[in-house]
Protein backbone atom coordinates (compact mmCIF):
# COMPACT_ATOMS: atom_id res chain seq x y z
CA UNK A 1 0.00 0.00 0.00
CA UNK A 2 1.28 3.25 -1.00
CA UNK A 3 1.59 5.76 1.91
CA UNK A 4 0.79 9.99 0.60
CA UNK A 5 1.40 12.56 3.25
CA UNK A 6 -1.07 15.75 2.62
CA UNK A 7 -0.39 18.65 4.93
CA UNK A 8 -3.89 20.07 6.96
CA UNK A 9 -4.05 22.85 4.66
CA UNK A 10 -4.03 20.32 2.23
CA UNK A 11 -6.58 17.91 3.88
CA UNK A 12 -8.65 20.82 4.69
CA UNK A 13 -8.93 22.12 1.40
CA UNK A 14 -10.12 18.67 0.11
CA UNK A 15 -12.64 18.30 2.46
CA UNK A 16 -14.28 21.91 2.10
CA UNK A 17 -14.24 20.87 -2.06
CA UNK A 18 -15.74 17.73 -1.09
CA UNK A 19 -18.56 19.52 0.89
CA UNK A 20 -19.38 22.27 -2.33
CA UNK A 21 -18.67 19.49 -5.05
CA UNK A 22 -21.38 16.99 -3.32
CA UNK A 23 -23.60 19.63 -1.60
CA UNK A 24 -26.55 19.55 -3.95
CA UNK A 25 -25.96 16.11 -5.40
CA UNK A 26 -26.31 14.97 -1.70
CA UNK A 27 -29.49 16.89 -1.12
CA UNK A 28 -31.16 15.61 -4.29
CA UNK A 29 -30.64 11.78 -3.75
CA UNK A 30 -31.11 11.72 0.10
CA UNK A 31 -33.04 14.69 0.94
CA UNK A 32 -31.44 16.45 3.62
CA UNK A 33 -28.47 18.46 4.01
CA UNK A 34 -24.56 17.08 3.47
CA UNK A 35 -23.74 19.78 6.27
CA UNK A 36 -25.66 17.21 8.67
CA UNK A 37 -23.26 15.02 8.31
CA UNK A 38 -20.36 17.08 7.84
CA UNK A 39 -19.95 18.95 10.73
CA UNK A 40 -16.78 20.91 9.85
CA UNK A 41 -13.73 20.31 7.76
CA UNK A 42 -11.38 18.86 10.15
CA UNK A 43 -13.83 15.91 11.06
CA UNK A 44 -14.96 15.03 7.30
CA UNK A 45 -17.82 13.36 6.54
CA UNK A 46 -19.26 11.80 9.71
CA UNK A 47 -19.48 8.17 8.73
CA UNK A 48 -20.96 7.04 12.42
CA UNK A 49 -23.99 9.66 12.27
CA UNK A 50 -24.75 8.48 8.51
CA UNK A 51 -24.80 4.86 9.43
CA UNK A 52 -27.55 5.76 12.53
CA UNK A 53 -29.43 7.76 10.06
CA UNK A 54 -29.81 5.36 7.21
CA UNK A 55 -30.92 2.36 9.94
CA UNK A 56 -29.36 -0.59 8.03
CA UNK A 57 -31.11 -3.89 9.01
CA UNK A 58 -29.26 -6.56 10.84
CA UNK A 59 -26.45 -7.98 9.20
CA UNK A 60 -26.96 -5.27 6.54
CA UNK A 61 -24.14 -2.90 5.77
CA UNK A 62 -24.72 0.91 5.32
CA UNK A 63 -23.69 0.53 1.65
CA UNK A 64 -26.47 -2.08 1.39
CA UNK A 65 -28.99 -0.02 3.12
CA UNK A 66 -27.79 2.56 0.98
CA UNK A 67 -28.43 1.15 -2.32
CA UNK A 68 -31.87 -0.69 -0.90
CA UNK A 69 -33.12 2.91 -0.02
CA UNK A 70 -31.87 5.34 -2.35
CA UNK A 71 -30.01 3.11 -5.37
CA UNK A 72 -26.75 3.18 -6.95
CA UNK A 73 -25.97 6.78 -7.15
CA UNK A 74 -26.54 7.18 -3.46
CA UNK A 75 -23.66 4.05 -2.85
CA UNK A 76 -21.52 6.01 -5.75
CA UNK A 77 -21.99 9.44 -3.64
CA UNK A 78 -21.05 7.89 -0.52
CA UNK A 79 -17.98 5.94 -1.74
CA UNK A 80 -16.75 9.31 -2.86
CA UNK A 81 -17.34 11.02 0.52
CA UNK A 82 -15.35 8.89 2.76
CA UNK A 83 -12.55 8.02 -0.04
Amino acid sequence: MKTIMITLKDYVLIERNKQLTYNMPFLKIFGVRLSKFFPNVLLGFDVIAFDKWVSPHENESTYQAVERRFGKAGVELLRKLVE
